[in-house]
Parts: structure tokens; C-alpha cells; sequence
């Protein structure tokens, strides 16, 4: 069984779409290589700061207490991948 790599953009994406809902609880559906196959489950709480004369929120923490990213094939079937919480949360803090 191979192990989908989740690259850089999907960890981009997924930290965008926590920061939309300014919630880290929830459930996201994401599109990932072009294809509607990744569905991810997220439980945390961002930590975060307005800044500057915009008052545009700052993250400058998160607690990641749990998350799942499920990657699908093209039957539909779960397969393995290398997905990390830990590279998560610095997509999430950096974005």
C-alpha cells in the first residue's frame, strides 16, 4: 500500500480554511491534486491578537488536541498518508 504525501498546499489550504471560520474546531472538506478526496477533522483553539492599524487577527498560538486528515483513492476507498499534526500548526501560525 503506498502513502499519499500531503504537500504543502493542502497544509495551506486547510490552515486558510481554520483561519475563515476563526475556529480550529470542525470538520473540512478539501480539495487536494484537483479532486474532492481529503476530509479533515480538527479539535483546538487558536490563540490570536489583533494587530496593526487594521486590526488584522494575529495567530501567535495553537493548541492542536486533535486532527485527522483522511486522504482518498479514486474508488473512494481511505489510504494511508503522511499528514502531521505538528506541521500543521506551523502552517497555522505562519499563515
Amino acid at each position: 500500500m503506498s502513502t499519499t504525501t500531503i504537500n504543502p498546499d493542502l497544509y495551506h489550504n486547510l490552515a486558510d480554511r481554520i483561519h475563515e471560520s476563526c475556529d480550529i474546531t470542525g470538520e473540512f472538506d478539501l480539495t487536494y491534486d484537483n479532486a474532492d478526496n481529503v476530509h479533515a477533522h480538527v479539535i483546538g483553539k487558536v490563540y490570536s491578537r489583533p494587530d496593526g492599524p487594521d486590526n488584522i487577527r494575529e495567530v501567535y498560538d495553537v493548541a492542536l488536541y486533535w486532527a485527522a486528515l483522511t486522504t482518498y483513492d479514486e474508488e473512494g476507498n481511505p489510504t494511508a498518508n503522511d499528514f502531521s499534526i505538528s506541521e500543521l500548526k506551523h502552517y497555522i501560525i505562519g499563515n
